[in-house]
Parts: C-alpha cells; structure tokens; sequence
C-alpha cells in the first residue's frame, strides 16, 4: 500500500425508521451473491460519530451514521436545493447550478447544448438568454458582444420580454436597458443610448443601495454622453444627471445625507431674502444637509420621515409656537433654535422646553452658535460605531465557532477591517474616495474648497492631521462605520488605510520610547466624554467584564478635567445619558495600536490619544456621579492575548488566511450572514468595461 495511504473500514449504522437517500440490498442481483452488498445512493450523507485505530486489525474503523433529510443540521440545505430545482430537470437547470458553483465556461456549454434541442421558436429560449445574462452580470459585463448588431437587439429584446412579469423598477429590468444603452452607444447613435441609459439610471436609485457600482457606472455614461452632446463646457455643467432624470424624492434625500446631523429650517420667510440665502451658505460650513420649508406641515412631515439621522432645528417664532410642543420629544430631535424678531415674547413659551438652546434674532449669532454648538456635538454626541458582547453570553458557549457566532457583529467588523487595511489599494482608490466625497458636497464652497486641498496636498505623513481636521471626512467615516456602510468605507478604503498605517507608525516609535526610558510597566490612563443612548447604557450596566469593539478611530484624552467638560457640556434626557469613560492601557501587552497625536494633530498640543479602529475594551466597572448626572465607565484595553479573546483572534485569523483581497472579504460576510453587504462586495468586482461572446 502506498505510503499516503491507510486500510479503513466504514462502519455504517441505518436506522430504517429515518427518511434518507434510498439505499438497497442488491445481494440477488450482483455477480457476487455471496457478498450480501447493500448499495447506497450516490449524494448519500453520513455523520461521522467515531474514528478509532484496531490494533488488531491493523486498520482504522471508522463509525457513520446514515443522515435523514429531517436531520435539522441538512434540512435548510436539502429544501434550498429543491427550491432551486423546482419541477424541472434538464440541461438549463444543470447550466444554472455551474453558475452557481462558479464555472461559467461549462454554464454555456450546457447552454448551448440545450439550445441546439430547440427549435427558434420555443418558449424555452429564453431560459437560456436569461442564463447567458446572468453569466454577463456575474462577469462584471452588461452587453453580450454579437457581430451582428440585429441579432444583438434581438437577444435584448428578449431581456426585456423575459423581464415582463418583474416589477417595474427590478434591478434586472435596469441591467437590460443598460445593455440596450451600451449596444447603441457602440453603433454611434448618442441619443438613444442616452435615453436608455436614464431609463437604466431611474430603476437603479430606486432599487440598489447608495453608491452601488451599477449606479455609478451607468451615471458615468450619462455624464459622458451629456458633455459630448452639449456644445460647450459651460453648458454641459448646467446640464446635470439631477435635471435629465426624474429621482424619487427619497432615494435622492437617502443619498445625501451621508453625515449624523442634518439642519431642518422652518420659516415662513426662509426662501424669500438675500440675507437667508446668506445665512443658509455659512450654516453649510458646520453642518453640509440643511432642508428649508416655508409650509410646516411638509416640514413636520419631513422631519417625521427622519429616522437615523439627528436634526438640528431652527424654526422662526410663530412657527415655534405651534409645531415645538408636538415635535419636541421626538428621538430625532437634537435640539432647536428658534430664529426670531421678538426675544422676550419667545423666550416665555420656549423655557418649557429642553431641547431649545438659543432664542436668537441676529444672523451672526445663529451662525456662530450652532458652529461652536456642532463642534462640541461631533465631539461628544455622534454616536460611538460600537459593538458590545456580554461576558455570559461568551460563557455559556462551548466552542470558539460558537463563540464567534455569538460575536458575529464584533467579528465581522474586525474580519473586515483586517481584510481592507491588508489589500493593496490602486492610485484608482484615492480618485474614487474623492469622487465620492465631492459628489455629496456639491454647491457647499467651503467643503469643496477642502476637498480640493485634499486632493493637492494630501501627504500620507498628515494622515492624522486630516482626520482631526474639522470638516467632513472624519463624520463620513464615523458614520459610515457605525452603519456599517460597505459601500462608503470601501469608498474611503484609501485613506482609512493611509490614517491605519501612520497610527501603527506612531504606536512603534511611542513603544520605543517608553522602553528607553523604562517607563514600559507604568500604565496609561486615559479619557473620554460622551452622551450616548440608554439603551446602549444599560447593555454596558448588563455586561461588566464583557467586551465593547469601537468600530472606528477613537479619539481620547489625557486630560481628564477636559474630558469631563465635554461630557458636562450635553443636554440629558430621557434617552440620554451621560458617561465618562476611563481607560487603562498597560503597554507591556500586545494591543491594537494606539497614538499619541499631540503635535501633529490639526489641534496641536490637546494631550489626544488616538486607537486604532477597532480596538476593543473590557468593561470593568461602572460607577456613578449622582451629583453630576454622570455615569463613569472603567475600561481596560483588551490584548490578543487575553485569555477569553486568545482562541477567537486564533480563529479569526485562521479563517481569514493570508491572503487579503475582494473574495475574501466577500467571502467573510458571507460566512458571517451579511448577504447583502457581501453580495455588494462581489458585485463592485471586474465591473469593467468589455463584453462577453455568446455567439
């Protein structure tokens, strides 16, 4: 026997009351009657009970059991593959399950195959177009390459016939008016592919995420044929893809508002003087999203349709008065200026309520303070991007698999930025982030201003600098993060892994100087103040000697009189509450990096600690400063190697491998049940120009 080899008996147990594979005693019917052979059904599944070596024997046994398809390990398994193959088994239904596995060149052999059975006519055809579309999708194609450009429209038209029974604005109905788009554009005729290509446009806002790569692709030809189509730049600039195509309003909304906080303005008057426009211009310097209604019902309609973001309101006195008692409670609700002519008569009615800050008559002041007001709030009200686990739910599970599922949200995230951060970036990466950035900033001169700055002088040494920088990009990111919106992050891949880098620079030199100094053995204290939600409070009151993953960059202080400043300086609600946290590092273990930025901050010289993304935290205890209103959270950061986390990193890592790249990030939020977020993943692949050949 060959040396890679070992002798094994299969000892096979059948319970005959189990509804399995079939499986027969052909004894009678083989050559060999004397053998008593029972034959299984190819596809037969087995559970594995025992593996043991027979001294005796001089072989390994090894003990199965037969499975049943009641089995609820297989049952899920068995009903999809069923479901996939419904009541039909032929050549189509073979193409489509090598689609599934990956092999699309034997997908439309099978294809073709089945086509040649066919006569021109048979309504069966068009499983076989709707397969060869799929393999182009999949391929990161729209257009099916034909020589004969009659027998391409044919084959599209036949898109569209299959696409009849979808709902209007299907994506798949989308794909093939791009296809009609990208046929017409290749034949020179401009107009029609234009008109498909809105077509196209229309259904993808309506039906795929923000930033989807079909969007984007589709927007980019539009962009493109338009400036060919008009005769000078200047014209071309008026004629953008807001004008040429209808958007449903809250698609186009849900697209822009990619910060936590938005202004709603309700005034009268608020779209009928120079001095508002004014105004509205400079509140766009700390907050981009500004909405104005002169109607207060559209308004408060507006405002109730809100439910992620956090709306500052400014609202004019007469308004104030009727719709702040109806709206004041509202989650959304952040807080409200009233912007008057009257001070005194407004301050009465208006001390009812908490969440008015100000009542103000002049521009600059309205301006000034919800500017000073909006740095203390990106500060200390943006919702930290986190993730907490409770120790007991760690304890009660046997196995770090089961472990893992238990963590899934923590897992993901740090499976995904490990991922991003090993990838090599293109030069493309840095275009893309500042595309995107610029497109969400359009008619905002002071945030365009800065991307422009951004994109002339950006050096990866200022990292860290842009970052603390007060604009946009470090409220993208944040809340990009605590949504875990992979389409911006992958946006903004570059200069996350840019800020990653020179954080874990600045972690080694600080490492090497406290060695020097033998100043390693002293611990670190530092500290944070924050409002954040009761609910989230009461998950870390649940979970001392739990876990809290922050899933982003987390800014800190060593000051801690500062850091109780910022926490004093918020309101306290119902649903508020606010907390101090006070973190210990001991730099003797091995942690995710953490940087002091003290000089090279945009804020130099604040005493700032920046960690890595990511980071997490075991939640020690929680004490409470009644006097204050104020709940003071202990906190140590977490090494790889802390005894509960150990064998989870361990397999975390095992399960990323080495490699870093788009299919294994793909291929994690798959594991990890983020089908969405991973079908996304898959889809930003190849999607490249070129066309495939199906003749």
């Amino acid at each position: 026997m060959k040396s890679n080899m070992v002798p094994v008996v299969l000892e096979i147990r059948v319970e005959s009351k189990k509804v399995t594979l079939p499986y027969a005693d052909i004894s009678k019917f083989c050559e060999f009657q004397n053998e008593e052979e029972v034959v299984f059904m190819m596809g037969t599944i087995s559970q594995v009970n025992d593996v043991h070596y027979s001294d005796r024997e001089k072989t390994w046994i090894v003990k199965l059991s037969l499975c049943g398809e009641d089995d609820p390990r297989l049952k899920d398994m068995i009903d999809y593959i069923k479901y996939e193959i419904k009541d039909t088994a032929d050549l189509v239904t073979l193409a489509n399950f090598f689609i599934k596995m990956g092999e699309s060149n034997m997908a439309k052999e099978y294809y073709r195959k089945y086509e040649n059975q066919l006569s021109t006519d048979d309504p069966n055809m068009k499983r076989i177009w709707q397969g060869l579309s799929n393999i182009a999708d999949i391929e990161g194609n729209y257009s099916i390459s034909i020589d004969d450009y009659s027998k391409a429209h044919e084959c599209f038209n036949e898109q569209i016939d299959i696409c009849q029974n979808l709902p209007s604005h299907h994506p798949q109905v989308g794909k093939c008016y791009a296809n009609i788009a990208n046929l017409y554009e290749l034949q020179g005729e401009n107009n029609l592919a234009l008109e498909n290509y809105e077509k196209a446009y229309k259904i993808f806002t309506q039906s795929l995420p923000a930033y989807h790569p079909d969007t984007t692709k589709v927007e980019q030809s539009i962009e493109n044929l338009s400036l060919q189509k008009n005769s000078t730049k200047e014209t071309s600039n008026q004629s953008t893809i807001w004008e040429m195509i209808e958007i449903s309003e809250d698609q186009s909304e849900a697209n822009k508002i990619i910060e936590t906080f938005l202004i709603v303005w309700l005034d009268a008057n608020v779209n009928k003087t120079k001095d508002n426009e004014e105004t509205y211009k400079a509140l766009r310097t700390s907050i981009n999203y500004l909405k104005t209604f002169d109607n207060l019902k559209e308004g408060e309609a507006y405002i109730q349709s809100i439910h992620h973001e956090k709306i500052i309101l400014i609202v004019s006195g007469g308004f104030g008065m009727e719709i702040v008692p109806r709206i004041h409670d509202f989650e959304q609700i952040n807080c409200i200026y009233v912007y008057c002519l009257d001070k005194a008569h407004h301050e009465q009615w208006s001390k009812d309520y908490s969440k008015v800050k100000s009542v103000i008559i002049k521009r600059n002041q309205l301006v000034e303070e919800i500017t000073e007001d909006q740095k203390i709030r990106n500060k200390t009200e943006d919702s930290l991007p986190m993730s907490i686990l409770n120790r007991t739910a760690v304890a009660k599970e046997t196995t770090t698999k089961d472990i893992a599922k238990e963590m899934g949200s923590i897992l993901w995230f740090q499976l995904l930025i490990d991922v991003l951060l090993r990838m090599e970036h293109t030069d493309d990466a840095k275009i893309e982030l500042i595309k995107t950035w610029r497109e969400n900033y359009t008619g905002n001169s002071s945030e365009l201003n800065i991307i422009k700055e951004f994109e002339r002088k950006y050096k990866r040494e200022k990292a860290v600098w842009w970052y603390t920088r007060q604009s946009s990009l470090y409220r993208i990111l944040n809340k990009s993060l605590r949504e875990q919106s992979i389409d911006m992050i992958f946006s903004f891949r570059f200069f996350l892994t840019e800020l990653s880098k020179q954080v874990s620079q600045l972690y080694q030199n600080y490492m090497q100087q406290i060695k020097a100094s033998h100043t390693i053995s002293k611990p670190i204290h530092v500290y944070r103040g924050q409002v954040i939600a009761k609910e989230e409070f009461e998950q870390m009151q649940n979970s001392i000697g739990g876990f809290i993953s922050i899933n982003s960059f987390f800014s800190t202080s060593r000051n801690e009189s500062e850091a109780r400043k910022f926490a004093m300086g918020s309101s306290v609600t119902e649903k508020l509450r606010r907390i101090l946290f006070m973190i210990e590092i001991d730099p003797r273990l091995p942690t995710k990096p953490f940087a002091d930025i003290d000089g090279i901050s945009f804020y130099p010289y604040e005493q700032e600690i920046l960690f890595m993304l990511g980071s997490i935290f075991r939640i020690d205890k929680i004490e409470s400063d009644e006097e204050n209103k104020l709940s003071i959270i202990n906190m140590s950061l977490c090494s790889e190697d802390d005894f509960e986390l150990k064998e989870l990193f361990a397999y975390l890592k095992e399960d990323i491998g080495e490699e870093a790249s788009m299919i294994t990030l793909g291929n994690i939020l798959l594991q990890m049940g983020e089908y969405d977020k991973g079908e996304r993943i898959f889809l930003r692949m190849n999607h490249q120009e070129g066309l495939i050949n199906v003749a």
